[in-house]
């Protein structure tokens, strides 16, 4: 009765040992610094590659690209389907845009009189302030007083912005002209 009740002493698990656990240490601190070098070095050549495709690619002048996307619009689509106020809504986007790269104001989040105020202290030629004024109000209308314009009135207001876009740029070429 007494051997059934005498086991065998188990093994030793383990020995912890001072030298193998420093060299898991520094194995795993190479690892890190090795990754963390690698990632770095990536990095910088991103960013390098893509400094170099931002000055390949040529900026284009910012009236030229206004006047594209004014004549990528068709005002008889907006018409048919009676999307008055989203095409007055892109119509007003596109100068606005024009209009803070043109004069260096801000134009974002701002209201017809406020744009027309911050461009009036740049632009000396009464006329061109009057008719950008004329120009808002026109769409203003369409955009809140909810005036339904006709197809007319609609490639009216495209024609205008174009002439308006094509008027102010070429002051503001003969400015930076004559200025430098």
């Amino acid at each position: 009765m007494m051997k059934e009740d005498i086991r065998d002493i188990k093994g030793i698990i383990s020995i912890f040992d001072w030298g193998s656990f420093f060299f898991l240490l520094a194995i795993i601190l190479f690892s890190v610094l090795l990754g963390y070098f690698i990632y770095r070095r990536l990095k910088k050549r991103r960013l390098t590659s893509r400094i170099t495709a931002e000055k390949e690619v040529i900026e284009r002048p910012f009236d030229e690209v206004a006047l594209e996307e004014l004549e990528a619009l068709d005002p008889f689509l907006y018409f048919e389907r009676m999307m008055f106020k989203e095409y007055y809504l892109l119509t007003t986007a596109i100068v606005r845009r024009f209009l803070a790269k043109n004069y260096i104001v801000d134009t974002f989040d701002k209201t017809s009189l406020e744009i027309i105020t911050a461009v009036e202290t740049k632009e000396r030629n009464y006329e061109k302030v009057r008719m950008l004024d004329n120009y808002f109000q026109g769409c203003d209308l369409v955009k809140f007083a909810k005036y339904k314009p006709s197809l007319a009135e609609m490639r009216e207001n495209r024609d205008e912005s174009l002439r308006m876009v094509k008027e102010l740029s070429r002051e503001k070429g003969a400015m930076q002209g004559a200025g430098g």
